[in-house]
């Protein structure tokens, strides 16, 4: 069975006490004319921040985050195939980004959120220290990677990242 769902997102972000209706960093797309095969009916949806003393200038994080949409919607395969490509790329070049600075002092780790709908499923992945709530009909849970908080990505070789997926219906709330 397929559903039509409406996404709509309302960005709340909390920063110094203050609570702002803008997240930098967050990121939705569809399909562009002609994606690989299997991304056609896929929205995805991007959320980088981060953490460090190196932080990527508006400009930049806006185009690491729209190539990242790119390399998404352009890798062939099931939808975590892509996602896993999408993790290692940006895993990449935060190392390289990493490996660049003057001081080994100043680095950054990607806090990485992706989300994927597709015909009533949700697709998502976490990395560093991220939350995620689902709001459904049967009750709320919470995604949180406790045991994974002190890593995100740009820190090893091998993008430390955890994968979920389930069934939305209309009302679910993430």
């Amino acid at each position: 069975m397929t559903s039509e769902l409406d996404l709509t997102i309302h960005p709340l972000s909390r920063q110094d006490g203050q609570v702002y209706t803008e997240m930098p960093g967050l990121y939705a797309a569809q399909a562009p004319f002609q994606p690989a095969r299997g991304r056609l009916k896929e929205t995805l949806v991007l959320h980088l921040a981060m953490d460090g003393n190196a932080p990527l200038p508006p400009r930049e994080h806006k185009k690491l985050i729209t190539h990242l949409a790119d390399v998404y919607y352009k890798t062939p395969g099931s939808s975590t195939t892509a996602m896993r490509q999408v993790a290692d790329e940006l895993n990449d070049i935060l190392i390289e980004r990493n490996a660049r600075g003057e001081n080994s002092l100043i680095q950054s780790a990607g806090l990485f959120t992706m989300a994927v709908f597709r015909e009533g499923r949700l697709y998502f992945a976490q990395s560093g220290p991220t939350h995620a709530i689902l709001v459904s009909a049967g009750g709320a849970k919470h995604f949180y990677l406790s045991d994974l908080a002190w890593r995100g990505l740009g820190v090893s070789r091998k993008p430390n990242i955890r994968f979920h997926q389930m069934d939305i219906t209309p009302g679910d709330i993430f």
